[in-house]
């Protein structure tokens, strides 16, 4: 990394970390991936450097899931899925769906509309990636 690319991290981070202040505590804000790539790059390298990064900490918990080009495989009918809209790096929009050819349908209970019910919200973006939802937890597991 030479100096230009340090100071603009630098600056960057220094953004980021004044984010919180200015959108509160809850707020979603979108950074490119390789932007963030970088950042957790560092943050890791810092942790390793001190010696309280082990590997169980960076071992992942569960197979990694991939995201699943729509253009190369679609889900099978009636699965429930997450779809999202990624361009330029990052995830521009998502939603927890289930598949009925040739559409996409929010989950049920996950429908939305206005005060009144006169109007209900519904996807407004092309899929562009999809990949299965997680198994849910086995009974009598850790419940915290």
């Amino acid at each position: 990394m030479n100096i230009e690319e340090r100071q603009a991290l630098i600056d960057r981070c220094k953004t980021i970390a004044a984010w919180r202040e200015k959108y509160g505590d809850y707020a979603n804000v979108m950074m490119p991936a390789l932007e963030a790539k970088k950042i957790a790059e560092i943050a890791l390298s810092s942790l390793q450097a001190d010696g309280s990064l082990t590997d169980e900490d960076t071992t992942p918990q569960s197979p990694a899931q991939q995201w699943i080009r729509c253009s190369e495989r679609l889900p099978v009918e009636g699965q429930s899925v997450v779809i999202a809209n990624i361009g330029h790096g990052c995830i521009c929009e998502a939603a927890a769906v289930t598949y009925y050819p040739p559409h996409f349908a929010l989950i049920e209970g996950l429908e939305a509309s206005n005060y009144d019910g006169g109007a209900s919200i519904s996807l407004a973006f092309e899929a562009t990636h999809w990949m299965p939802l997680l198994a849910a937890p086995e009974p009598g597991g850790d419940e915290s």
